[in-house]
């Protein structure tokens, strides 16, 4: 039985992911706004997965995982059919309003429409242009909008339950629906996390400066300095911690250990240093 990440008062890392939201399968008949969650919601879940290994190492913890059914597939098929159809369809009313500009221009330019003393010919060109360019920028603007989400449709109109799709979660969420585009940040707040953890990434970590002979003492103490934190950080979000986890911070944590790192850091150095060359300040 899995066991996945509970929310704890001091670990953000840790109550953030513990925050990954629910996912309900699509069903037929459903909503477009629906099967769009649904999809990011697999995508996020496949997304994660590189991480799933370490971060079950380091924490005990699980992360979600979604599989879809073979009648889930189904009714996901048939919806995105439909909705890249509806797409469509949009996007012609869009291009209607350009071809009545472009008729306007042409009546204009023919005699149908004429000019008079009030308005002559040049300012009803100018004006019928000015109107083309306008209905041409706004017939883009909703063509990008419902292509982007014509490509995630398409994406998943032939899933199968092996397909990876975890490379809609780096479409570029402008355009979509409010309450998809804060699910999808969600979950990248979330692969953050993971990354921070399974690198078990600490602030306190000092910088080596590669290469340099004179800062040879530094750099063996910053190397033994920062073995031991990634030791403090993976004792930190190790799975039987978690009264550590309710008390206090990474930070806090580390600040606690990080007097006794030195000292033994200090040490390490003079011995190393000390058997093979002068230690230089």
């Amino acid at each position: 039985m899995s066991k996945l990440t509970p929310v704890f008062k001091c670990c953000n890392e840790m109550t953030l992911i513990s925050s990954w939201p629910e996912s309900y399968p699509y069903a037929a008949g459903m909503p477009e706004i629906v099967l769009l969650t649904r999809i990011f919601d697999v995508a996020a879940c496949q997304y994660a997965q590189p991480f799933a290994q370490s971060y079950k190492a380091i924490t005990g913890y699980d992360l979600p995982f979604t599989t879809l059914a073979d009648d889930e597939i189904a009714a996901i098929r048939d919806a995105c059919t439909r909705f890249i159809a509806d797409t469509e369809e949009l996007k012609k009313v869009a291009q209607k309003e350009v071809d009545k500009a472009k008729k306007h221009i042409s009546d204009i330019r023919s005699g149908v429409i004429r000019s008079d003393d009030r308005y002559p010919l040049k300012a009803m060109l100018d004006d019928a242009e000015m109107r083309l360019l306008n209905e041409e920028k706004r017939r883009d603007g909703i063509h990008e909008k419902l292509d982007k989400k014509i490509r995630v449709l398409k994406a998943v109109i032939n899933v199968k339950h092996d397909d990876d799709l975890s490379h809609i979660i780096n479409i570029s969420l402008r355009d979509f629906s409010g309450n998809v585009s804060t699910r999808v940040n969600c979950y990248k707040s979330m692969f953050a996390a993971l990354q921070r953890i399974t690198s078990l990434s600490n602030e306190m970590r000092v910088k080596i400066e590669a290469g340099s002979v004179i800062l040879r003492r530094s750099n063996t103490e910053g190397e033994f300095i920062n073995e031991q934190i990634d030791k403090v950080t993976f004792d930190y979000y190790r799975g039987d911690n978690e009264a550590l986890r309710n008390c206090m911070t990474l930070a806090e944590y580390t600040e606690l250990r990080l007097s006794k790192i030195k000292e033994d850091a200090r040490i390490d150095t003079v011995i190393k240093l000390g058997l093979n060359e002068p230690v230089i300040d």
